[in-house]
């Protein structure tokens, strides 16, 4: 992928994108009423609508920035945790952070506002992850942060941004919030006619592109991308318009002029699904080699796509993680360290291992609609280490009451192949297999110790039953 692409592939669009951010100028304008208007907003709909850009984009574009704070928040490995960190990075380096978690959420709050004297708005993108990833716990705590935000005089509004599918598991948070569902907006996919004349015309022209006969190429490249259920993903739209900007540029080599899509540059490419085979090998590929020559690695092959398949849950959803959970579900025998992951090679930062979550989508997208068996490999190999992470934190938990029985023993064998088990699993393990090799040893006592007490009974009946017999012939004889 060249870094000169003019689209933006798998990122949502931000506040500096607004000239290329076409189609959803009704939306925009509901949503910002909406925030407006109320101090909660629930923003759904389905995946690939662009929910996230309509946000980073559109409504912080309808904002002045003297109007708002805005704080993006995902769950992370915690949701309570990640909504105080958040706030704790949006103080000034003058201010106390110093048992800034021990503090209310609501006087955190006023702690920010009363530096900035801006409306806080705390935004909660793919809020779904809460439902996958999260606990009863952490759920039940975020729900009463909330309220009891929202019912305070605190300058802040909320905005919580989710896929539709899970709008069911909102049912506890209605309980505590009966509010929720009162200011509520659906993003719905774009119908194929504003693709057809507006946006897919207004992001190639705004790209500096050429686009021949658009009466014919638009269409074609609608039907290239189009699910004949769900209809276009926009993320697939724009890794497409990367792939024919790329091959334009590799026709044109040399030549001065401008780069153009036509009718045949869209036959060439061909089928969503293919473009985004090609471009996830491209990444992998890449990365491999990247890995081959600063780790010496002989075999480097596949390490990037389980790390990456760590990062998609068994739902085919993306959920963010930090470098010691994805080391947790990575194969213990492939010898991946912390290093490995933590490399960056790029000069900007950004850590291309962790950065390749940005990449989910394509993956769930080729995992579906692919029989690529390295690709069915890894997510079956995910969803075995992930299984096993289950069963050791279930099996830990029985050990803390109780001793393995041999039955568990033999059930959790077949995991710890996959994950690095830990000193107090191992212990436990081993505690347990002495313990039943014990008890073996018991129950082989007591079995030959009632069978020797069954014999000498026997021996007794018999010693007894000839004697009885003697008896009986000497009666006879007499």
């Amino acid at each position: 992928m060249s870094s000169t692409s003019p689209f933006k592939l798998l990122d949502a669009y931000d506040k500096g994108d607004a000239a290329s951010f076409f189609g959803r100028k009704r939306e925009v304008a509901q949503l910002y009423n909406a925030v407006f208007a109320a101090r909660l907003t629930l923003l759904y709909g389905a995946s690939g609508t662009g929910k996230t850009s309509l946000v980073q984009c559109g409504l912080e574009n309808k904002f002045y920035d003297t109007d708002w704070l805005p704080l993006f928040v995902r769950r992370n490995q915690e949701i309570n945790q990640s909504l105080r960190q958040v706030i704790a990075a949006a103080l000034p380096e003058e201010e106390d952070r110093t048992n800034l978690s021990a503090i209310p959420i609501d006087e955190q709050i006023q702690q920010l506002y009363l530096h900035y004297f801006k409306t806080i708005y705390l935004i909660f993108d793919q809020f779904e992850e809460l439902f996958i990833e999260g606990s009863r716990e952490e759920e039940n705590q975020f729900y009463q942060d909330i309220r009891d935000l929202l019912q305070s005089d605190r300058q802040v509004k909320v905005l919580i941004i989710m896929r539709e599918e899970w709008l069911g598991h909102l049912y506890a948070f209605e309980r505590v919030l009966p509010t929720l569902f009162d200011n509520r907006l659906r993003i719905e996919r774009m119908r194929e006619q504003l693709l057809w004349r507006n946006v897919i015309p207004g992001m190639i022209r705004a790209a500096g592109i050429e686009l021949r006969e658009p009466r014919k190429t638009v269409p074609l490249i609608i039907e290239q991308i189009k699910d004949t259920r769900e209809g276009v993903d926009l993320a697939d739209l724009q890794v497409y318009l990367d792939r024919l900007y790329q091959r334009a540029a590799a026709k044109q080599g040399s030549r001065e002029g401008p780069r153009y899509f036509d009718q045949k540059l869209v036959q060439d490419i061909g089928e969503i699904k293919n473009v985004l085979s090609v471009f996830l090998d491209e990444q992998m590929t890449a990365l491999e080699e990247n890995l081959k020559e600063k780790f010496q690695l002989e075999d480097p092959s596949n390490i990037p796509l389980d790390i990456l398949y760590t990062l998609v849950t068994n739902e085919q959803t993306k959920r963010s993680l930090d470098i010691t959970a994805i080391l947790e579900q990575l194969p213990a025998q492939r010898g991946i360290t912390t290093e490995i992951v933590q490399y960056s090679p790029g000069t900007n930062g950004r850590n291309e291992i962790v950065e390749l979550d940005r990449l989910t989508h394509a993956l769930r997208t080729q995992t579906r609609q692919t029989c690529r068996p390295d690709f069915f490999r890894a997510s079956a190999a995910a969803k075995a280490r992930r299984r096993a992470a289950e069963i050791y934190a279930l099996y830990l938990e029985i050990g803390s009451q109780r001793l393995l029985t041999n039955e568990e023993l033999d059930y959790l064998g077949q995991f710890l192949a996959l994950l690095n088990p830990d000193e107090q699993l191992l212990s436990l393990i081993d505690k347990s297999r002495s313990a039943i090799r014990e008890q073996e040893e018991e129950e082989k006592r007591q079995l030959a110790a009632e069978l020797n007490e069954k014999q000498l009974l026997l021996d007794q009946a018999l010693n007894a039953n000839e004697e009885a017999n003697r008896e009986r012939a000497r009666a006879l004889r007499f």
